[in-house]
């Protein structure tokens, strides 16, 4: 891979591949990605208020990760499709993860419907 613009300051690439059956016992001994790691936590522990989008909640570490944040501080979107038994399934999914946290279903697109509900349920989590 051609890098033109890096900067050894800005720290180690590091590209970490999406796996729905990623091994949590892959990342040891690989000091980079637990740093990252490390920092996730770091900032979780300060953050009032956590938005999950575009992440299907899989790997192990992230989820672990956001149930040391009260459930009533997460908001995870969710893809609507239209879909009410799937839409449902994937908020129990969520909700067996996580415990009580916010699931806003979401139209991803150029134009996104419902902001103004994304905003009224992110002033609602604390």
């Amino acid at each position: 891979m051609q890098v033109d613009n890096y900067n050894a300051q800005w720290g180690t690439p590091i590209i970490m591949w999406p796996d729905d059956r990623k091994d949590a016992s892959s990342y040891e001994g690989t000091e980079v990605i637990n740093v990252l790691w490390d920092q996730l936590r770091e900032a979780l522990a300060r953050a009032r208020q956590v938005a999950v989008l575009g992440h299907s909640l899989h790997d192990p570490f992230l989820v672990s990760a956001l149930r040391t944040v009260p459930s009533d501080h997460v908001l995870v979107m969710v893809f609507d499709d239209d879909d009410d038994r799937r839409r449902k399934a994937e908020e129990q999914r969520i909700t067996d993860l996580l415990g009580a946290v916010a699931v806003l279903p979401v139209r991803f697109a150029a134009n996104v419907q419902g902001l103004e509900g994304l905003q009224a349920t992110l002033r609602g989590i604390a």
